[in-house]
Protein backbone atom coordinates (compact mmCIF):
# COMPACT_ATOMS: atom_id res chain seq x y z
CA UNK A 1 0.00 0.00 0.00
CA UNK A 2 1.35 3.39 -0.97
CA UNK A 3 1.18 6.22 1.57
CA UNK A 4 -0.34 9.35 0.05
CA UNK A 5 0.04 11.50 3.17
CA UNK A 6 -2.95 13.28 4.63
CA UNK A 7 -5.78 13.04 2.10
CA UNK A 8 -8.66 15.47 1.84
CA UNK A 9 -11.93 15.32 -0.05
CA UNK A 10 -14.67 17.78 -0.90
CA UNK A 11 -18.03 16.15 -0.20
CA UNK A 12 -21.53 17.48 -0.77
CA UNK A 13 -23.66 16.68 2.27
CA UNK A 14 -26.78 18.26 3.76
CA UNK A 15 -26.95 20.96 1.08
CA UNK A 16 -23.39 22.20 1.62
CA UNK A 17 -19.88 21.41 0.44
CA UNK A 18 -17.39 20.33 3.09
CA UNK A 19 -13.62 20.00 2.74
CA UNK A 20 -12.81 17.12 5.08
CA UNK A 21 -9.76 15.14 6.21
CA UNK A 22 -9.43 12.18 8.59
CA UNK A 23 -10.80 12.69 12.11
CA UNK A 24 -12.59 15.96 11.24
CA UNK A 25 -15.82 16.88 13.03
CA UNK A 26 -18.77 18.24 11.04
CA UNK A 27 -21.71 20.04 12.64
CA UNK A 28 -24.80 19.71 10.44
CA UNK A 29 -27.76 22.02 11.01
CA UNK A 30 -30.37 19.26 10.89
CA UNK A 31 -30.99 15.69 12.00
CA UNK A 32 -30.23 12.90 9.55
CA UNK A 33 -31.82 9.46 9.35
CA UNK A 34 -28.84 7.57 10.79
CA UNK A 35 -28.78 6.89 14.52
CA UNK A 36 -25.90 7.66 16.89
CA UNK A 37 -22.96 5.30 16.43
CA UNK A 38 -23.90 4.28 12.88
CA UNK A 39 -21.29 4.51 10.12
CA UNK A 40 -22.34 6.20 6.90
CA UNK A 41 -20.62 6.51 3.52
CA UNK A 42 -20.69 9.90 1.84
CA UNK A 43 -21.56 9.25 -1.80
CA UNK A 44 -21.28 12.73 -3.32
CA UNK A 45 -17.54 13.30 -3.61
CA UNK A 46 -16.92 16.29 -5.86
CA UNK A 47 -14.96 15.35 -8.96
CA UNK A 48 -11.23 15.60 -9.01
CA UNK A 49 -10.72 11.87 -9.20
CA UNK A 50 -14.38 10.87 -9.27
CA UNK A 51 -16.68 9.34 -6.69
CA UNK A 52 -15.93 5.77 -7.78
CA UNK A 53 -12.25 6.18 -6.82
CA UNK A 54 -12.57 7.95 -3.46
CA UNK A 55 -14.40 6.50 -0.47
CA UNK A 56 -15.33 8.74 2.51
CA UNK A 57 -16.81 7.20 5.66
CA UNK A 58 -18.17 8.99 8.72
CA UNK A 59 -19.76 8.11 12.07
CA UNK A 60 -22.71 9.90 13.68
CA UNK A 61 -21.47 11.01 17.11
CA UNK A 62 -24.48 12.81 18.54
CA UNK A 63 -27.78 14.46 17.76
CA UNK A 64 -28.35 17.64 19.73
CA UNK A 65 -30.10 20.98 19.56
CA UNK A 66 -28.53 24.40 19.19
CA UNK A 67 -28.63 27.01 21.91
CA UNK A 68 -31.82 29.09 21.79
CA UNK A 69 -31.73 32.12 19.51
CA UNK A 70 -34.13 34.93 20.35
CA UNK A 71 -35.64 37.07 17.60
CA UNK A 72 -37.37 40.16 18.98
CA UNK A 73 -39.56 42.69 17.17
CA UNK A 74 -40.57 45.89 18.87
CA UNK A 75 -42.35 49.00 17.65
CA UNK A 76 -41.94 51.89 20.02
CA UNK A 77 -45.04 53.84 21.06
CA UNK A 78 -47.33 51.17 19.53
CA UNK A 79 -47.43 48.47 22.25
CA UNK A 80 -46.21 45.92 19.72
CA UNK A 81 -43.81 43.16 20.73
CA UNK A 82 -43.10 39.80 19.13
CA UNK A 83 -40.68 37.31 20.56
CA UNK A 84 -39.62 34.18 18.69
CA UNK A 85 -37.25 31.56 20.08
CA UNK A 86 -35.56 29.27 17.54
CA UNK A 87 -33.89 25.99 18.50
CA UNK A 88 -32.27 24.20 15.55
CA UNK A 89 -31.63 20.42 15.53
CA UNK A 90 -27.98 19.51 14.94
CA UNK A 91 -25.99 16.37 14.10
CA UNK A 92 -22.28 15.89 14.75
CA UNK A 93 -20.32 13.61 12.37
CA UNK A 94 -16.73 12.38 12.61
CA UNK A 95 -14.92 11.55 9.37
CA UNK A 96 -13.41 8.09 9.89
CA UNK A 97 -11.49 7.51 6.71
CA UNK A 98 -10.75 8.86 3.26
CA UNK A 99 -9.29 6.19 1.05
CA UNK A 100 -8.35 5.82 -2.58
CA UNK A 101 -9.70 2.69 -4.18
CA UNK A 102 -7.75 0.65 -6.70
CA UNK A 103 -8.22 1.48 -10.36
CA UNK A 104 -9.10 -1.32 -12.73
CA UNK A 105 -9.05 -1.07 -16.49
CA UNK A 106 -9.75 -3.58 -19.23
CA UNK A 107 -7.16 -3.69 -22.03
CA UNK A 108 -7.20 -6.45 -24.66
CA UNK A 109 -9.80 -8.41 -22.66
CA UNK A 110 -7.54 -8.64 -19.58
CA UNK A 111 -8.12 -6.95 -16.24
CA UNK A 112 -5.25 -4.73 -15.04
CA UNK A 113 -4.98 -3.33 -11.52
CA UNK A 114 -3.24 0.01 -10.96
CA UNK A 115 -2.05 0.18 -7.34
CA UNK A 116 -0.50 3.61 -7.52
CA UNK A 117 -1.78 6.91 -8.79
CA UNK A 118 1.21 8.93 -9.97
CA UNK A 119 -0.71 11.98 -11.16
CA UNK A 120 -4.27 13.09 -11.71
CA UNK A 121 -5.16 10.52 -14.29
CA UNK A 122 -8.90 9.80 -14.21
CA UNK A 123 -11.49 12.47 -14.88
CA UNK A 124 -15.18 12.50 -14.15
CA UNK A 125 -17.34 12.84 -17.25
CA UNK A 126 -19.50 15.47 -15.55
CA UNK A 127 -16.63 17.99 -15.56
CA UNK A 128 -17.32 20.83 -18.00
CA UNK A 129 -13.62 21.42 -18.68
CA UNK A 130 -12.33 17.96 -19.56
CA UNK A 131 -10.02 19.39 -22.24
CA UNK A 132 -8.48 21.72 -19.67
CA UNK A 133 -8.03 18.75 -17.32
CA UNK A 134 -6.37 16.81 -20.12
CA UNK A 135 -3.95 19.70 -20.69
CA UNK A 136 -3.21 19.74 -16.95
CA UNK A 137 -2.45 16.01 -17.14
CA UNK A 138 -0.04 16.58 -20.02
CA UNK A 139 1.69 19.45 -18.19
CA UNK A 140 1.95 17.38 -14.98
CA UNK A 141 3.49 14.47 -16.83
CA UNK A 142 6.02 16.77 -18.55
CA UNK A 143 7.08 18.30 -15.22
CA UNK A 144 7.18 14.91 -13.50
CA UNK A 145 9.12 13.55 -16.50
CA UNK A 146 6.86 10.53 -16.79
CA UNK A 147 5.66 9.16 -20.11
CA UNK A 148 1.94 9.35 -20.76
CA UNK A 149 0.40 5.93 -20.48
CA UNK A 150 -2.66 5.26 -22.63
CA UNK A 151 -4.24 3.49 -19.65
CA UNK A 152 -4.44 6.85 -17.89
CA UNK A 153 -6.51 8.38 -20.65
CA UNK A 154 -9.33 5.83 -20.44
CA UNK A 155 -12.59 7.59 -19.65
CA UNK A 156 -11.36 11.13 -20.21
CA UNK A 157 -14.05 12.05 -22.69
Amino acid sequence: SQDFGRLFAVVHFAGRQWKVTDEDLILIENHIEAECGERIRMEKVLPLLGKELVRVEATVLEKTESSPKVHMRFWRRHRFERKKIIIQPQTVLRINSIELRRIYSVINNTLHRHDEISSVCVFNTSLPFNLMSLWMLLILNVFLQKPINTDQLIGCF
